[in-house]
């Protein structure tokens, strides 16, 4: 295992959505200015003091993704080496980035096929996040681990309404990738 530093800036605004299962019966139409924004803020990322925040398991679930859209060997993808050796080491990856603003739109309930107004916070360019990546390069070399990383921020993006769902928010690049050295040897 090899343990690396990699820092994503957005390319676009990020989208925050996260389902709770507390929705029910609310009728966004209705809110007020205030009552937007604390719905937008209870169905958000965010850490303890309020700022947001990327999951962690998100990421990886996204590098997963991303993984399928690099080669392997022969016709298969890298997708199940990526599931087996690349881990996110944090739970929540702090997003530096101006205030979040509130977004008004429209969405689409899967189970009805209806429409409903849903208030989300976004994050609005600039945006970056630093996250600690451990790979197995075993499974992965270097260049692979450096072109899932580039093929997930361009086709499969972060939180909602992102490429891999048919929408423009949460892609990014990565600005650098550094290795970090083990402090210790076992031999």
């Amino acid at each position: 295992m090899k343990t690396v530093t990699v820092v994503l800036e957005g390319l676009s605004p990020l989208l925050m959505s996260k389902d709770d299962g507390s929705r029910k019966g609310e009728k966004a139409e209705a809110f007020t200015e205030e009552e937007a924004w604390v719905f937008a803020r209870n169905h958000a990322y965010l850490d303890a003091k309020g700022a947001p925040v990327l999951p962690g398991p998100n990421l990886q679930r996204a590098l997963i993704q991303g993984a399928a859209y690099s080669k392997g060997k022969g016709r298969s993808s890298l997708k199940k080496s990526a599931a087996a050796g690349i881990q996110v080491a944090e739970f929540e990856l702090p997003i530096m980035s101006p205030a979040p603003e509130l977004d008004r739109r429209t969405a689409v309930i899967p189970a009805t096929r209806g429409r409903v107004l849903v208030y989300r916070l976004r994050v609005p360019l600039p945006w970056t996040v630093q996250a600690t990546v451990h790979w197995d390069d075993e499974l992965i070399a270097e260049t692979e681990l450096a072109t899932i990383l580039k093929n997930t921020g361009t086709r499969v993006g972060v939180l909602s309404f992102r490429p891999e769902k048919l929408g423009p928010f949460g892609q990014f690049k990565v600005t650098s990738i550094t290795e970090v050295k083990a402090e210790h040897s076992l031999a």
